[in-house]
């Protein structure tokens, strides 16, 4: 673990300048923040090196500032989802055998101290302490991120990335996506996803370009405020960005206000293609490039733009450079496989998990999951998932955890969770049955699934319809029988 990163943004002359909420923080402002931040953190605690420490943020701009904090006190940093429920925070803590978590809201976990409450520069921050102290551990030497994934049991997974994995995939996509110190990109999407933290922020800081950072929901409304009020030049979006800015009210309200954008690149989920060509008809000015990754790769893979995107809009693009893409068709016999990835920004492991480890990375080879081929031109396309997940507005989806929780329901007999594709947007649907000698309305049955999966998943987990269903198939063997009915080719 080093100072990298804070080292190489703070000690840039160049540096670009970080905005939130109409206020703009130079290099210098920003440097006087982190130190005076560190002062309370390295006051309550010793040591940070080889120590994980866990952020959670409501504000992405107090994110920034903690990131580069830890940073700088040579501690590894975990980001953590802001509204995760804390039963389940304090499984994350506990599993990582986490000692420091820091908060801009107050968090109750059990077994943890609240050693720091106050405000530094308007902003309230939160140092919580592990009561029994957890052991520091070996696996987090040259660590700078511990990315959480979710899991299918519920458990989410923490990838162990150095800083050479962060470094060697920033420096692939800057020669793709290249920033200048004129440009100013949106991160208006959720922060701790490995692609906004690694492919924007950090790629930005060490691009020198300036970062708008916003708290508002993506609409139309706020999208096209942002652009347009800030001079937005570059939008790091996720697929439903593209329907907002292909809509006829952003068209009319916009058209004429976003003369400085001019770059989009969709990243954090399948982009169904007629979204991309509806992009290239209502926006021909604006450069649109589309991407294909996982957090285990830090994350990039492979990118397209331009005019060969719009003619292959189903197409994720070429292997970045440096980074190895290998097709295992080993168990058929066409020419399509599970996507292999290898290079330098490959993680380094599935934290304090070694067996999942020896499964995923092979000889220095990440096997993906994803079912994908190439095309005669070496172009990657993406098919579906080996196993179940899906990812809906850039955030893994895994339908077991939600039918689990679902699943403690005393009325529910079985349940099956799904992806689908509903008027261009992709959904999750839930289908359920329930016992024969149970006896409730609709209304309250549904009440009742929507509160415990409130309680007990993140929001965007939450499924957006709820159907009961008089049965669920099933297989020969008697498992339940999933709709594999690919949404990637809707």
């Amino acid at each position: 673990m080093s100072k990298e990163l804070y080292n190489k943004f703070i000690l840039t002359k160049e540096a670009g300048n970080i905005i939130y909420d109409g206020i703009e923080f130079g290099r210098d402002e920003i440097d006087r923040r982190i130190l005076e931040i560190s002062k309370i953190l390295t006051a309550d605690i010793v040591n940070l090196s080889q120590e994980a420490v866990a952020i959670s943020c409501n504000k992405k701009i107090n994110f920034f500032f903690l990131f580069l904090v830890v940073n700088c006190c040579d501690g590894v940093v975990m980001p953590v989802y802001a509204r995760t429920p804390e039963n389940k925070l304090q499984h994350i803590c506990e599993r990582y055998d986490i000692n420091y978590m820091v908060s801009d809201h107050e968090i109750n976990l059990v077994g943890y101290s609240l050693i720091y409450h106050g405000s530094v520069f308007s902003e309230e921050y939160f140092i919580y302490e592990c009561n029994k102290s957890f052991p520091k551990h070996e696996e987090l030497k040259g660590i700078e991120l511990l990315m959480l994934s979710s899991g299918t049991t519920g458990v989410s997974k923490a990838i162990s990335l150095s800083l050479d994995n962060i470094l060697s995939n920033t420096r692939s996509i800057q020669k793709y996506i290249i920033p200048t110190r004129e440009d100013r990109c949106l991160i208006i999407k959720e922060i701790t996803h490995s692609s906004s933290l690694i492919s924007e922020l950090i790629n930005s800081l060490l691009s020198k370009n300036s970062v708008l950072l916003s708290d508002l929901i993506p609409t139309v409304s706020s999208l096209g405020y942002l652009i347009s009020t800030y001079g937005v030049t570059i939008l790091y979006a996720i697929p439903d960005f593209l329907l907002f800015m292909n809509s006829i009210k952003f068209i009319n309200n916009y058209r004429q206000l976003l003369g400085k954008l001019r770059l989009v690149q969709v990243v954090g989920a399948f982009c169904p293609p007629n979204y991309i060509t509806d992009f290239h008809k209502n926006w021909p000015k604006i450069d649109l490039f589309n991407g294909y990754g996982l957090t285990e790769a830090s994350p990039r893979v492979a990118v397209l733009g331009g005019e060969e995107l719009y003619a292959n809009p189903r197409c994720v693009g070429y292997p970045i450079s440096g980074v190895g893409v290998h097709i295992d068709t080993s168990s058929n016999n066409t020419q399509e496989g599970e996507i292999c990835v290898t290079g330098p920004n490959i993680m380094v492991e599935y934290y304090l998990n070694e067996e999942l480890t020896s499964k995923i990375k092979i000889g220095g080879m990440l096997r993906t999951g994803d079912i994908g081929y190439f095309d005669d031109k070496n172009r990657l396309y993406i098919l579906g998932r080996k196993d179940n997940r899906y990812i809906k507005s850039g955030k893994n989806i895994f339908p077991e955890e939600i039918e689990s929780v679902v699943r403690k329901l005393p009325f529910i007999s079985e349940v099956i969770v799904y992806p689908k594709i509903e008027s261009g947007r992709l959904i999750s649907i839930l289908e359920y049955t329930i016992c024969n000698d149970e006896e409730k309305n609709l209304n309250q049955e549904a009440s009742e699934i929507i509160k415990l999966c409130k309680d007990n998943l993140e929001d965007y987990k939450i499924p957006d319809q709820y159907r009961k269903v008089k049965n669920i198939p099933h297989t020969s063997t008697g498992k339940v029988k999933r709709d594999r009915n690919n949404y990637y080719n809707e």
